[in-house]
């Protein structure tokens, strides 16, 4: 094998790759690197020296690269002698590299003329690469440093441009072109290896340029290798669901050179200000428009914000001012400066004086504008509703909600909708049923609330009450809709958070109340010194407790029931004495 591959490597000297084969070599690679890995390489030996595991790995190493040269020097060898010729593709047929081998061979010995003639187009084609140097580097001698880096293709590249005989006309200057065909074929091997790897790049490659080979160069502009470059360094992103003309909704109108709008989902407040196509970086630094990431539209939305963007026509890209999101809540602009809802585009805040100053004349019906939308809204966004819905358990909304989204976006809308869900579950008018099914929800917070409602069923209250969260116990602990066998179970929870809420329950039985008063916990003993329903006799005791606290709340307490008999007294007192003074007029 390695006797036959050096003839046919002396018959075909392999010359420097060119853009034309470089296909043809990861063809091969890609349809022989199984077949023809050898498995001679030796496995490690744990009783093996240093010296010895040293001399393996260096074999190891020097074998892996065999491997990967192999296929390459081969497809070189077949594409010189075959280019351009009727049997270009049969090595497609053949099942190993040692076929493709002798096939050439073969085919070399019948036809001694071809390889003369193969030689000299070689020859050929390594004195014009020479003499497109030189005479680049004579016309341009101030980048001749720069043009004397660059490969074959790309010197190839830039001649069919800028050369003595152009044949493509480009738009940048040679100066500018430089620069990209450097990084670009800096960059090449990664790029390869990207579009092989990554579905997500090479779906995206081929949507904007066809089914092509980034490793030819022939064909493409420089921003064209900008383009791809660009696309290859950005992050996955919500641009999957926004698809090619997307028109937003919800346009408000146009004031003098200001146009406003009302974003009335993520998407919209991703389109309006807008976004690079290529590497989905927004325009605006705002957290309610990014493309990647976690965007907090629905945050700020679900929470009660309105937003409003205000963009200039034509927006000047160095004009941080021509874009301006502008939120409301409660019924009125909210002006709490860097990085919040009222802010430029570089996210500086922004008050009433900078947009009177900012929109002149159009001032008074841009506001007069979003404040009507305010008020037909009932100053709540549409998207609230959706958050609702999702909250209460609808997994459509919720999918539509979440589409298209990256880890860190979909963990901010479960957080909304987990915060609508724990106030939902605070309401004292939500039905029962959703009351049962909030009970079983797998965030504690959510069953604490359910906990704490006191229109929680007793039932619920029971269930919840054996919860293995202690907050969930504590809630429970502290509904004055708890029946008061679940208090006297809870009273002796392990836990004193739980005691602490047996222990301010108004309606704790008031022998629980007097055991709790020598519990251990200074905490649990102070709330029943708190509480208005702990017997009189037991108040007075916890006046001589060790603990200050406890002793301040039994006074306070003592304070108020003392108070409160005073004023027991006077009105039965007021009372008799109303009565004798009606009795003496009668007489």
């Amino acid at each position: 094998m390695n006797y036959r591959f050096l003839k046919l490597a002396n018959l075909l000297k392999i010359a420097e790759v060119t853009e034309a084969n470089q296909k043809l070599r990861e063809e091969f690679f890609q349809k022989f690197k199984e077949k023809n890995i050898e498995e001679n390489i030796e496995e490690e030996n744990i009783e093996e020296s240093v010296e010895e595991k040293k001399k393996r790995e260096e074999k190891k190493r020097k074998e892996e690269e065999r491997i990967r040269r192999k296929p390459f020097a081969i497809a070189d060898q077949w594409y010189k002698a075959f280019y351009n010729t009727d049997l270009y593709t049969n090595w497609k047929n053949f099942d190993t590299l040692d076929a493709v081998l002798s096939y050439t061979l073969s085919y070399i010995r019948e036809n001694k003329d071809f390889v003369s003639n193969k030689n000299f187009v070689s020859r050929e084609a390594n004195q014009s690469e020479n003499k497109n140097l030189e005479y680049l580097k004579k016309k341009y001698p101030k980048l001749q440093d720069q043009i004397s880096q660059l490969k074959p293709q790309f010197l190839s590249w830039l001649n069919s441009r800028f050369g003595e005989n152009p044949e493509t006309k480009e738009v940048h200057s040679i100066e500018d072109c430089l620069p990209t065909l450097s990084r670009y074929q800096e960059k090449l091997d990664s790029l390869k290896a990207k579009f092989n790897d990554d579905k997500d790049f090479k779906n995206v490659i081929i949507e904007r340029f066809g089914d092509i080979n980034i490793s030819i160069i022939k064909n493409f502009t420089v921003d064209d290798m900008e383009k791809i470059m660009a696309i290859s360094e950005r992050k996955k992103g919500i641009k999957t669901i926004i698809p090619e003309g997307y028109i937003p909704n919800e346009y408000i109108g146009k004031f003098g050179e200001w146009n406003l709008w009302m974003p009335l989902t993520r998407e919209d407040s991703i389109a309006i200000p807008g976004f690079d196509p290529d590497t989905l970086k927004p325009h605006t630094t705002w957290c309610t428009a990014r493309t990647t990431g976690s965007n907090l539209f629905y945050s700020y939305s679900g929470g009660g914000t309105i937003l409003f963007y205000a963009i200039k026509d034509d927006p000047n890209p160095e004009d941080d001012n021509a874009y301006q999101s502008i939120g409301w809540d409660y019924g009125e602009v909210q002006y709490r400066g860097d990085g919040t809802e009222t802010v430029n585009r570089a996210n500086k805040g922004m008050y009433e004086e900078d947009h009177r100053a900012l929109f002149g004349s159009a001032f008074d019906a841009i506001y007069e504008a979003m404040e009507n939308e305010v008020e037909q809204l009932g100053g709540q966004h549409p998207v609230a509703e959706k958050i609702e819905e999702a909250a209460f358990g609808d997994q459509e909304v919720y999918k539509d909600l979440i589409r298209g989204v990256e880890p860190d976006g979909v963990r901010d809308i479960d957080e909304v909708v987990r915060e609508k869900r724990i106030e939902l579950a605070e309401n004292p008018s939500i039905p029962l049923d959703n009351l049962r099914e909030f009970s079983k929800d797998k965030d504690a917070r959510v069953r604490r609330a359910v906990a704490s409602n006191e229109s929680t069923p007793p039932d619920v209250l029971r269930e919840l009450s054996g919860d293995e969260d202690e907050g969930v116990r504590a809630a429970v602990a502290s509904n004055e809709s708890t029946p008061q066998d679940i208090l006297r179970k809870l009273s002796g929870d392990e836990s004193p958070i739980i005691r602490e809420g047996v222990a301010k329950n108004p309606l704790t039985p008031q022998d629980i109340l007097r055991k709790l008063s020598g519990d251990k916990d200074y905490r649990v003993r102070a709330f029943v010194a708190e509480n208005p329903s702990a017997p009189q006799d037991v108040v007075e005791k916890l006046l001589e407790d060790p603990s200050e606290s406890v002793r301040l709340n039994a006074k306070k307490t003592l304070k108020k029931l003392q108070e409160k008999q005073a004023s027991t007294k006077e009105r039965r007192f007021n009372k008799i004495a109303r009565y004798l003074r009606i009795s003496n007029l009668k007489n």
